[in-house]
């Protein structure tokens, strides 16, 4: 891999871009032709050189030119490291039930994917389960455990079905905090039972996440059980919640839309943002494990995420406040978080080498297990998080006790890393891959996401003229780190 790439922009500016170095430069206009003249070996300095060729040839001497070749280096698991990624895990989420009280059309759970059978009934997360799993941890962080804040995370289903466990969870944490360990709770909810258990969430300061598609006619595939339209009755609830706890809501209260034929992203962001004051996050409909025979009808479903908005004619339909929620955006966090360094202090940090060849990597965008969270089911499985199939099982609680084998675990990642490796290891897009290979065939097919210079280098161009027509959001990307 090649690690220095020239890139003119959509306006005729030069920039160097540093892949091992972790920095995109300006080049001045005085500067470009020397060094165009350099990467295609023509360049040859004289005895007495201008002030721009001096200025050249420093770089060059401090290695910004150094386009040695490399390749990523890969992560190997071993025990300890699992271990030691459990110790630090900040989040805990708790499948409190399967059970829900909307039957959306679109839902992983439902008859358009392979995911609902392995539902095999509904159920709730006994205490018990829950409590072994806390003492477990407890357990392991021992003296370990320096100055620590764990959120406790409530996933469904619709998890306020399932109240009297919630409150069972809230009470035990309360009597296993410490001065050096701290909880918080969150959920994920849509909103229907809202009223009957706001003042006990207020109370305990829980973040909420709620799922809004939009308006009435952007709900149309978010019914009841029965197939009736409960739209009214979440309203009534949001409403309530912003009169009542106007404060808290402003403070706590986030929604997640999931994109389809039935809304877009900016009408259901101006819908959302001007009746709360919010900026929704936005899903698409997920790809993976749809059933063979529901291809069709999930087909008239589908709308794809506008990454086009990323640079192209549709950018002047969507408003300034827009911007910072698009697809386009969000790739510019990450590829800023990931491929440049943003913490120089000083210039001179400029010309340490501490760049991307020196950084080991899990390919694709896997977190390192239990490196964000860990997942509870509601039958007692635990997995990595609740993003992914339920086929990947890395642990259990029984009846007995917890079951996590550090090794066996090791091995799993270690498996799926060997089987993309080959892949992996050249691909320009691994510092930001947005590609889980828990759900992924990975070694079955080519990775859809792999970029090789060529495409990484066309796709560098689009984020630099992305930020040459937006240099408004420039700060604003900086600022975001990436969790």
């Amino acid at each position: 891999m090649n690690t220095i790439h020239l890139i003119e922009s959509r306006k005729g500016n030069l920039y160097l871009f540093s892949y091992r170095g972790r920095s995109l430069s300006f080049v001045h206009p005085k500067m470009s032709h020397i060094i165009r003249q350099m990467f295609k070996d023509e360049y040859k300095a004289g005895k007495s050189r201008k002030y721009y060729e001096r200025k050249v040839a420093y770089l060059k001497k401090h290695g910004l030119f150094n386009n040695e070749t490399f390749e990523h280096k890969i992560v190997k698991f071993d025990r300890a490291q699992v271990r030691d990624s459990l110790i630090h895990v900040g989040q805990i989420t708790f499948e409190v039930t399967n059970s829900c009280n909307l039957k959306c059309k679109y839902c992983c759970f439902n008859d358009l994917y392979e995911e609902s059978s392995l539902i095999c009934k509904q159920g709730k997360l006994e205490f018990e389960t829950a409590k072994k799993l806390l003492d477990y941890l407890m357990e392991l962080w021992g003296d370990t455990l320096c100055s620590k804040e764990v959120d406790i995370a409530f996933y469904g289903g619709e998890p306020l079905l399932n109240y009297s466990f919630i409150k069972k969870v809230l009470n035990y944490t309360e009597h296993l905090k410490s001065d050096r360990l701290r909880f918080t709770y969150s959920m994920t909810t849509n909103g229907l039972l809202l009223d009957k258990y706001l003042d006990d969430l207020v109370n305990k300061n829980f973040k909420i996440l709620v799922s809004l598609d939009g308006d009435f006619d952007a709900s149309v595939y978010r019914v009841g059980e029965d197939g009736r339209d409960l739209y009214d009755k979440i309203i009534n609830n949001l409403d309530l919640y912003k009169n009542k706890y106007p404060l808290h809501f402003e403070q706590n209260v986030d929604f997640n839309v999931v994109i389809h034929r039935k809304n877009d992203i900016q009408s259901v962001f101006s819908f959302i943002k001007k009746k709360y004051g919010k900026a929704p996050r936005f899903s698409p409909l997920s790809t993976r494990n749809v059933k063979e025979s529901q291809k069709e009808t999930f087909k008239t479903m589908y709308r794809k995420m506008p990454d086009d908005l990323i640079v192209g004619n549709d950018l002047d339909a969507i408003t300034e406040d827009l911007h910072p929620y698009t697809s386009g955006f969000m790739e510019m966090v990450k590829f800023a978080n990931a491929l440049l360094d943003i913490q120089y202090q000083i210039y001179n940090d400029l010309f340490v080498n501490t760049g991307l060849s020196d950084i080991v990597y899990t390919p694709s965008g896997t977190c390192w297990p239990f490196s964000r969270k860990i997942f509870l089911s509601t039958n007692g499985d635990i997995l990595a998080c609740e993003k992914i199939s339920h086929r990947n099982v890395l642990g259990n609680v029984d009846n007995n006790s917890v079951n996590i084998d550090y090794i066996n675990i090791a091995d799993i990642y270690n498996e799926k890393i060997y089987l993309s490796f080959s892949d992996c290891k050249k691909c320009y897009r691994l510092p930001y891959c947005p590609v889980c290979f828990f759900d992924s065939l990975l070694g079955d097919r080519s990775c859809l996401a792999f970029e090789d210079e060529n495409k990484f280098t066309e796709n560098l161009k689009r984020k630099i003229d992305y930020l040459e027509l937006n240099p408004i959001q420039v700060n604003e990307i900086l600022k975001i780190k990436v969790q």
